[in-house]
């Protein structure tokens, strides 16, 4: 769970930090309003990202048919909410209703796989949770104090590259990640060929 979390918020946090330079630099100044849009897919790629361990789990402790009930009633819940919000707010709608019926999947598969395994999460990766998220907002939160805006595609990959490098650094810092675990993440981002 923490290694998705690790990666996931890495991406939010790049994303977070650049959005609007990324869709401009990739599109152009067309489409800055399809910034918004990104913004809010970004919780719904860390609980997707730490929601990756559910279903694997659950089929692991021979339970997909929790993890099929969880979709069925998350695609029931997604389908109203669509209704509900995309008249009013259009696709920022959409983006709102599929977070909110994403969150009772992986909150309830996630609790399902603590009751079938309850040594698999304890206080300390909750600690390491909140350490991991606390350095991903700072980092967004000094990126957006300090750092200039970059002029285009190739600054804007190179502010990308800094970003995660200064995220990566307060993880090690705020002992959210071990070097060793660090490295194990960034092993398959740059194996040999």
């Amino acid at each position: 769970v923490l290694d998705s979390l690790h990666y996931s918020l890495l991406v939010v946090v790049v994303f977070a930090c650049l959005a609007s330079p990324i869709i401009t630099g990739l599109f152009t100044d067309k489409f800055e309003s399809s910034t918004v849009i990104m913004l809010l897919f970004l919780p719904i790629i860390v609980l997707r990202g730490v929601g990756s361990v559910v279903l694997p789990g659950l089929v692991a402790a021979d339970r997909a048919d929790t993890y099929a009930k969880l979709t069925l009633a998350g695609a029931v819940l997604n389908f109203v909410l669509n209704m509900l919000m995309i008249p009013v707010w259009g696709a920022n709608g959409a983006v709102i209703s599929t977070f909110i019926s994403y969150l009772p999947i992986e909150v309830f598969g996630l609790m399902s796989l603590y009751r079938m395994a309850p040594g698999f999460w304890g206080r300390r990766d909750w600690a390491r949770a909140a350490k991991s998220i606390a350095a991903a907002a700072a980092t967004v939160l000094l990126h957006a104090l300090i750092a200039p805006d970059p002029g285009n595609i190739v600054e804007t990959v190179l502010q990308a590259a800094v970003v995660s490098c200064f995220f990566s650094g307060l993880l090690l810092l705020s002992r959210a990640i071990t070097v060793k675990e660090l490295v194990e993440l960034a092993r398959p981002l740059i194996k040999k060929r």
